[in-house]
């Protein structure tokens, strides 16, 4: 009897370890699907979440900085930690992946580029391991009660969107003055500057697939469009489940933080721009459309509050007039 309750015990108390250990995730995390992004090492020390659905290269490149780590069966189906910190001895940004890469990769740069060969998941604006199980492809998460969020904006250098399914995307150009276009074309990159109008709004980009006849078999093709830039392109090179559309965003030259929201417009009409002179200070910029719903609900509001008692009024007047004759 003393050995089935001290087995009972042991079980009791490894459930309740993993069940605190499973505690230790964060619900509602944004996921990205993704090639690759730019991450800018002068926005706080906010950790990035790389899930890799199957084995991949996973690099890490920065002007003057390389590091390479592999993602083996062993390791997929899992959220690697990526954190970011600052040497302020030897006045250098590190990037640390401790389940991939042997050692952190330092240097002088202000964001770090991460990229892989083939689609996987980001979590960003996250503090601790997500929750989510993105891939609904495997067992492992089509049992997951918990749901990938991907609304909401994110500050990115670059950003590399997968040509392999349709998609929408937002951009809010913010202090950017040009942004570049990289897909499967045979002319290098497509760069368009925003104009004043375009630089206070968030502006669309779909990824429309298609296919395209070649020697009587169809081959899948792709466009690039955006109504709010005036742009609409067509891949006139071979797309297959490596090709993305690779954005960069730059002002004066130099690599430029700005905002990107997947599948939705942000809720929050109001986004913090950090301005390029001083990477400290916060301009707020808000959206004519957001500001203009706001103002029309604010009328029905107070129409709704003032035509009740308008009629009250009209209704006394009406009365007082009639008893007076």
């Amino acid at each position: 009897m003393g050995e089935i309750l001290l087995l009972a015990l042991l079980v009791g108390g490894l459930v309740e370890v993993a069940t605190a250990d499973s505690s230790n995730c964060v619900e509602g995390c944004s996921l990205l699907r993704l090639h690759g992004l730019a991450h800018s090492l002068q926005r706080g020390s906010t950790p990035l979440y790389f899930w890799a659905p199957e084995t991949v290269d996973l690099w890490l490149d920065a002007p003057g900085i390389t590091g390479f780590g592999y993602v083996g069966i062993d390791k997929i189906h899992k959220w690697h930690e990526i954190t970011f910190t600052h040497e302020a001895a030897q006045g250098e940004n590190c990037t640390s992946v401790p389940t991939l890469l042997p050692k952190k990769v330092c240097g002088s740069s202000s964001y770090m580029y991460l990229h892989s060969n083939r689609p996987g998941f980001w979590a960003l604006n996250c503090p601790s391991t997500p929750c989510e199980c993105p891939d609904m492809t495997i067992d492992k998460c089509k049992s997951s009660s918990e749901t990938a969020t991907r609304c909401g904006s994110h500050g990115m250098d670059a950003i590399r969107i997968p040509l392999d399914e349709a998609s929408t995307w937002y951009w809010w150009p913010g202090y950017t003055d040009e942004i570049k276009l990289y897909f499967p074309q045979h002319v290098d990159h497509i760069a368009v500057t925003p104009n004043s109008y375009q630089m206070k709004q968030w502006n669309d980009f779909t990824i429309v697939q298609g296919t395209v006849s070649y020697n009587g078999t169809q081959k899948p093709t792709c466009s690039i469009v955006s109504r709010s830039l005036n742009i609409f392109a067509t891949c006139t090179k071979e797309v297959n489940r490596d090709s993305d559309l690779f954005l960069k965003t730059f002002s004066g030259g130099r690599h430029m933080i700005s905002y990107w929201a997947p599948k939705c417009l942000p809720r929050s009409p109001i986004v913090d721009i950090a301005q390029p002179a001083e990477e400290n200070s916060k301009s707020t910029v808000e959206t004519h459309s957001a500001t203009g719903i706001l103002l029309y609900v604010n009328l029905v509001m107070i129409s709704a509050c003032l035509i009740p008692g308008l009629i009250s009024v009209c209704i006394l007047a009406r009365w007082s007039k009639e008893r007076m004759l």
